[in-house]
């Protein structure tokens, strides 16, 4: 497996518009610059604090499977329930963890 590769953005407009068109082409993208004629998948993700790190991981284990859609961007965490629901619910905090938990219908799994 190749070593990560670690990218700084001088603007945050550049690494917003990157990671979104990574999002959006993600079985597009490969690797074929670093190594022509082999198509390998590249993963980028975001560089999270400790404690959205932490958040993030709470929450796809107290979502899912219930909630389709839990994403960070621009170091925040979004849900969505399914393709058709509305509205997507931001989490800052285990308490609203807590609360969306209720208002989306999901089965309890956090303590």
């Amino acid at each position: 497996m190749p070593s990560p590769i670690i990218v700084r953005f001088t603007s945050a407009i550049v690494k917003d518009s990157i990671m979104l068109a990574a999002k959006t082409k993600s079985k597009e993208l490969t690797a074929e610059i670093f190594r022509p004629g082999r198509k390998t998948r590249i993963y980028l993700k975001e560089n999270l604090t400790r404690f959205k790190k932490d958040l993030l991981w709470k929450t796809k284990s107290a979502l899912r499977p219930d909630v389709k859609f839990i994403r960070s961007s621009q170091g925040r965490i979004f849900i969505r329930k399914d393709e058709s629901s509305q509205p997507v619910y931001r989490i800052e905090t285990v308490n609203d963890l807590k609360d969306i938990k209720r208002k989306v219908g999901v089965v309890s799994r956090l303590q």
